[in-house]
This record gives structure tokens, C-alpha cells and sequence, in this order.
């Protein structure tokens, strides 16, 4: 018996597999947890920061802080006439000089196409007469041009009468070449023109609008536009059919 038990130990510590201890309660609950895809786990804390209220709002954020109004913010175009006159003179215009500004700019200005701001409600002067109004090529040398506001403040509102004699109701220029006409600002949509097709009409209501060819015209009659009306030369043929 003495070496049955003797060769048993040795067996054992030679090559039989140390038996492990077995777990307590505590461990083994711990373990079912761990195995278990359905057990209940920790919620998992956010590390993202609260989302901050837009630059436009300048509303209150969750962390207290109030954001800073940006010129940015939406837009509310004048509302009159005398409205879009009172934000020229704030713009630096002269009071006299009011009425020799383009009626095609002041018209864009009124239908929003133009985007001016006074002075306190734009610090980032992004907004004033100095912005760029458009961009193009010259049509007589193809010259790369950029035009601001500022230069077309006192343009004529029509140029049938000059566009072959070198523009002179034009402010803008590409130097050392032309004279160049703005049109359709009224309507966004601003492009070079020699004069030829810059007639704006300004016996429409709201600073009126721009026809397009010189010889267009307005009617008093029936306030349509038609050819040849501005030579008078031809009736209207609305007010006027038999004679058309």
C-alpha cells in the first residue's frame, strides 16, 4: 500500500495536470457577467462637448455662454425708396448727389440683388460700396476685369446715345481701352456691356428696370415696353393695334 501511494505522487507531480482551485461565489458571478451578452452594462459617458448655437442666433449655449452676432446673419434689404437713399447717405453718398446714383443699382439694392449694410450693422466691412460687384472680360481687348459698386455709383441709365462715341455715360473703364457699361444689376445678374443693350427704364415704379435694347421704350398708356418707342417715331401696339 505504502508504495501504491508512493507511485501515485510521483505520477502526479511527473506528468498529470495540477487541478485548479475552485472559484469562489463572488468570482464566478463576476465571470457569468462577463460571458453573458445580455447583462446589464454601465451606460457609456459622451465625451462630446454640447453643441454650441449657431454665430446667426445669439442664443444662450448649455454652457451659459452667449454667442456673438455675425454680419453674416440674414439679410433684410430696404423696403423704399426712400429706405435705399437713407442707406446710401449712411454709405458716405451725399444727400445732392442722391439722385444722380444709378437708378439700376439703386433698383438692385431695393430687390435685395445688391447687399448693402450701414456702417454699425457691418464691422467686418464686408458689405459697403467697396465689395465686388462683379467679374468679367473686357469686349474689346478680353482683359480680365473686376468691378466694385463704388465705381458704378453715378453711371448713366442709358447708353443708345453714346455707345458708338466711346461710352461716356460709363464709369467703369479698362484702362488704357474703353469705357464700359454695367447692366441688368437690377436684376443680378450684372454684365459688360458697350451701351448698345444698357437701357434701363426708369418710369417703371421702384427705381424701374432694365429692357435690354436702346430702342426700347416705355408706354404712358398702357406702362408696357415695345421697339422703336423711344423715337417716337412708332405707337404702342397694345394701346395702339390698328396702327400696328
Amino acid at each position: 500500500m505504502k508504495r501504491t501511494s508512493a507511485k501515485r505522487k510521483a505520477t502526479t507531480a511527473a506528468g498529470a495536470p495540477e487541478l485548479k482551485k475552485p472559484l469562489k461565489q463572488s468570482q464566478q458571478g463576476a465571470r457569468r457577467k462577463d460571458v453573458n451578452p445580455t447583462a446589464s452594462k454601465k451606460p457609456l459617458t459622451s465625451t462630446t462637448k454640447p453643441r454650441a448655437a449657431s454665430k446667426t442666433t445669439g442664443k444662450t449655449t448649455k454652457t451659459g455662454k452667449t454667442t456673438k452676432e455675425s454680419s453674416q446673419r440674414r439679410y433684410t434689404r430696404p423696403r423704399s425708396v426712400k429706405a435705399v437713399h437713407d442707406l446710401l447717405e449712411k454709405l458716405g453718398v451725399p444727400s445732392k448727389k442722391l439722385g444722380k446714383v444709378s437708378s439700376c443699382l439703386k433698383a438692385g439694392i431695393l430687390n435685395g440683388r445688391v447687399r448693402l449694410l450701414p456702417p454699425e450693422k457691418d464691422p467686418e466691412k464686408k458689405f459697403n460700396l467697396d465689395q465686388v460687384l462683379t467679374k468679367g472680360n473686357c469686349f474689346v481687348c478680353s482683359k480680365a476685369l473686376t468691378c466694385k459698386i463704388r465705381e458704378v455709383l453715378y453711371q448713366s441709365d442709358y447708353g443708345g446715345f453714346d455707345y458708338e462715341t466711346g461710352s461716356q455715360g460709363a464709369t467703369f473703364k479698362c484702362r488704357g481701352c474703353t469705357r464700359i457699361y454695367v447692366t441688368e444689376i437690377c436684376y443680378g445678374q450684372p454684365g459688360y456691356e458697350s451701351g448698345k443693350f444698357h437701357n434701363h427704364c426708369t418710369k417703371c415704379p421702384g427705381f424701374g428696370v432694365c429692357i435690354g435694347d436702346y430702342r426700347e421704350g416705355h408706354c404712358d398708356g398702357c406702362n408696357d415696353h415695345y421697339h422703336g418707342a423711344v423715337f417716337g417715331n412708332f405707337p404702342c401696339p397694345t394701346c395702339h393695334p390698328e396702327e400696328d
